[in-house]
């Protein structure tokens, strides 16, 4: 009896779990919202935490030499704001199955109020030159000093040997003006392998939300015209913008890239540990997340993860239960045994 009422709340547990599950969806994902697609940023409203719309997205402004977002160009009114990635939380749901470029994100806040950040750094155009300034980086990381949560110091590395060895040079070479791009500018952008042969072009780019890292490329190959073209995941640090920013160069064969292609180009596979990990050894460059230091994508992901983990803690709970009852019930009979003997 001890034991069937065990079962029963167990069963009323799990079925209040799924009902949670389903009214909350953001639960179901997990990490789901840790990589996001440059294209649904780009143009995306952006808001104070008190839900002023503050602008929208304009541009992204990528450093070559450390691989992530330095700015995100907000475009307000007639003015041009560059906002660090880490002082913008970047939230709703990025990995939806078959979302559009057209569909964008929904949840980019920063925890400040609309007349402060009419007071922000502001550029008069996205110049390179000027966007590249020291002077201008000071400026903005001290005004978005209570925003940015962690320093950016922390987490500067080399590019990989295996970018330098397509680009031909370091990022220490390299001049600090030719640092920055504009993200606009890569997406689109004709990929090349060692032989100088057309081999794919950049469709997007999925970048880690947690510290804006350029994650993977997704490039578009095969097909005619774009009609039946296949999308492979690329490791970011695998491929190498070249100096003139005219083209990439990547190390690999279209038989490399049919072996990554992202189903249907849902960006959640990529939170799959085991499709993520395949991926980086398909081309032959340690995972971003531990070059990073980043906690590794799950082992598995989407709606059914959360309920498994739970499903499993409880059945351990229900077992270990089941077995301090039976064991109740054994000491007991040996007790009525005993006093029965004496």
């Amino acid at each position: 009896m001890c034991n069937t009422s065990i079962v029963m709340c167990r069963v009323i547990f799990l079925f209040a779990v799924g009902i949670a599950m389903a009214a909350n969806p953001e639960s179901q994902t997990g990490k789901s919202n840790v990589l996001q697609s440059a294209n649904r940023i780009m143009g995306s409203e952006v808001k104070s935490n008190m839900d002023e719309k503050l602008g929208s997205v304009k541009e992204l402004i990528v450093n070559q030499s450390q691989d992530d977002v330095q700015y995100v160009i907000i475009s307000s009114g007639d003015k041009l704001h560059p906002v660090p990635w880490t002082a913008i939380k970047c939230g709703g749901e990025a990995n939806e199955p078959n979302a559009s470029a057209e569909k964008k994100i929904k949840g980019l806040t920063i925890d400040i109020t609309k007349d402060r950040f009419t007071q922000s750094p502001t550029v008069e155009s996205m110049d390179m030159t000027t966007l590249s300034s020291s002077s201008l980086k000071q400026r903005v990381d001290s005004f978005y000093s209570t925003q940015i949560q962690e320093s950016e110091s922390t987490w500067k590395r080399m590019k990989t040997e295996v970018k330098e060895k397509l680009s031909g040079t370091t990022s220490e070479s390299e001049g600090q003006a030719t640092n920055l791009i504009k993200g606009s500018d890569l997406i689109g952008m004709n990929v090349k392998n060692l032989n100088d042969e057309e081999l794919a072009s950049i469709k997007d780019i999925v970048i880690d939300s947690r510290k804006g890292n350029l994650a993977y490329g997704l490039l578009g190959f095969g097909g005619v015209l774009g009609v039946r073209e296949k999308v492979a995941a690329v490791p970011w640090s695998a491929i190498a913008i070249q100096p003139d920013h005219t083209m990439a160069k990547l190390d690999a064969t279209k038989d490399k890239l049919e072996s990554a292609i992202l189903p249907e180009g849902r960006i959640s596979e990529l939170n799959q540990r085991q499709f993520a990990q395949r991926v980086h050894e398909v081309f032959g460059v340690e995972p971003y997340w531990q070059v990073y230091g980043f906690e590794a994508p799950s082992e598995e992901s989407g709606a059914g993860t959360l309920q498994k983990d739970i499903e499993k803690d409880v059945e351990k709970d229900l077992q270990k239960d089941i077995q301090k009852d039976t064991e109740k019930e054994i000491k007991k009979e040996i007790k009525k045994e005993r006093e029965g003997i004496y």
